[in-house]
């Protein structure tokens, strides 16, 4: 038992197996939204929301928080229901469905999507009907809507009606009893069935169904969705297959592909399968090819790559530190307290924070304040991720897409292998030599004081950084997802 824990406590392709195994076992849609049966990948930010699979927690304490997670949405559906938004009753219809997510209300104000940029306004330019289905993460009401700009788009509901939703999670905990057996290790199948009607499962099965009744309206030919392995995209497919004609489901691979284990890379069934993959470019293109089982898969490109000119050099300019954690409060205050030390260190560097959408600035902002004084040289972002780029010269990262960004603006990248993990959660190869790895802000501050002397633009080592990032992350093209509904009806 010592030999376990101290060998696969951090590691959850432990499970995986036993995951993979009971998520193709299942025929109930109540069961793909299951959190257990879901696991994006065996990174460190995945693996905390399982502490009982590795002795930091028990059953029981996964009873408990799937009963606080069931009342909490309870108690929060009433308290969104008098502001909430209306379900949609379209009667248009629509050639192509994109499935997207909405972070912050702030994004109603910006015409262009943050995932697909301006993909749904290029493809009605063409000729074809266009619906965007945003997922309403920040928990907007009908009153918000009046600052909208977004164009073809139906927002969902934070919440259902809350005697609706009483209902859905009654669905879920009753399935609970009727969850397929597996052997398996450390009580996965026990856990599993408790996970039932938890917070993440309940959500995805929401969302899984208000989109699924949406393309039964819209009748689509063809839905193009973020794919990362979510129970809700396993729902919405599953659900949405059963109607007649039901649309085609071509996948969006947008994030970073840690190493390891990943539900992008397996076939659960063909009812909750894709099939077709867009990648955002060449480099995930050739790792899906080599490590997934789906066969299908084409490069889209994302609008994370603003084909701007490099005007970095480090030697020149005195740019900020820039830090990237991912949407996880912990990670923000990992990530925080090593900011916050280097920043007392060098008193004359910038060290800038940039918060994930996600997040409550305001509650972050009184966590840190707890972590005692903040040096004038330590910042929370207030700007836009294009204005942080352009004032930085290096990014700390951990599992943030915003590297890749930074990457194609010319930042050294980072590692912070705090955790001493580095090979299961660094989405960037060991063989990038311009990326940096660093577990004390000691270090840090080496590595600025000797960039600021000695490196220029011209290194070698920087413009095949460079040259990654735009293999990594190619321009979005319209007209690959144009020839590709074109040719549905030949």
């Amino acid at each position: 038992m010592t030999i376990f824990k101290k060998n696969q406590s951090r590691n959850l392709e432990y499970y995986f197996s036993e995951s993979l195994q009971l998520a193709r076992k299942i025929k109930l849609d109540e069961h793909r939204a299951n959190s257990f049966l879901n696991i994006l990948n065996c990174t460190l930010k995945t693996e905390k929301q399982f502490p009982d699979l590795f002795g930091k927690k028990n059953i029981v304490w996964r009873l408990l928080d799937s009963l606080k997670g069931l009342i909490g949405n309870i108690i929060r559906s009433i308290q969104y229901w008098p502001k909430s938004l209306k379900e949609m009753k379209t009667e248009n219809r629509a050639k192509i469905v994109i499935i997207s997510h909405l972070l912050e209300a702030s994004d109603l104000t910006n015409k262009r999507d943050f995932y697909f940029g301006t993909l749904a306004k290029d493809l009605v330019h063409d000729g074809i009907e266009t619906c965007t289905i945003l997922i309403n993460h920040c928990g907007i009401g009908q009153q918000d809507l009046e600052q909208s700009q977004k164009e073809n788009t139906i927002i969902l509901p934070r919440y259902y009606h809350p005697l609706r939703e009483i209902s859905m999670i009654f669905r879920l905990f009753c399935a609970s009893f009727y969850m397929p057996y597996i052997k398996g290790k450390n009580n996965f199948w026990l856990k599993s069935c408790l996970a039932q009607f938890n917070s993440q499962t309940i959500n995805n099965y929401r969302i899984g169904l208000m989109i699924s009744n949406l393309l039964q309206k819209l009748g689509p030919s063809a839905v193009l969705f973020t794919f990362e392995g979510h129970g809700w995209e396993r729902v919405m497919m599953s659900l949405s297959r059963k109607m007649a004609n039901h649309p085609l489901f071509w996948g969006y691979q947008h994030a970073m592909l840690f190493p390891g284990k990943k539900a992008i890379n397996f076939k659960f069934g063909k009812i909750v399968d894709p099939v077709h993959i867009f990648t955002i470019g060449k480099i995930t293109y050739k790792k899906l090819q080599k490590e997934s089982e789906f066969n299908n898969i084409s490069i889209l490109g994302s609008v994370k790559n603003p084909k701007n000119k490099i005007v970095i050099d480090f030697t020149s300019r005195a740019g900020a530190c820039l830090f990237a954690p991912e949407g996880v409060i912990d990670e923000v205050l990992l990530m925080a307290r090593f900011a916050l030390k280097a920043a007392n260190l060098m008193p004359k560097q910038l060290f800038v924070i940039r918060l994930h959408p996600v997040l409550s600035k305001s509650k972050v902002t009184k966590m840190i304040q707890n972590l005692g004084d903040i040096p004038k040289n330590f910042q929370l972002s207030e700007h836009t991720l294009s204005h942080d780029l352009e004032r930085s010269n290096w990014v700390c990262y951990r599992g943030s897409t915003v590297v890749i960004q930074a990457i194609l603006k010319g930042l050294r990248p980072i590692f912070l292998n705090l955790s001493e993990n580095i090979k299961d959660n660094d989405p960037l190869p060991e063989d990038l030599q311009f990326r940096k790895v660093i577990q004390k802000e000691e270090m840090l501050i080496e590595l600025i004081l000797n960039d600021k002397k000695y490196l220029s633009k011209e290194n070698k080592n920087l413009q095949e950084c460079i040259k990654f990032g735009n293999e990594y992350i190619r321009p979005l093209d319209s007209k690959i997802i144009i020839d590709k509904l074109n040719s549905i009806d030949k």
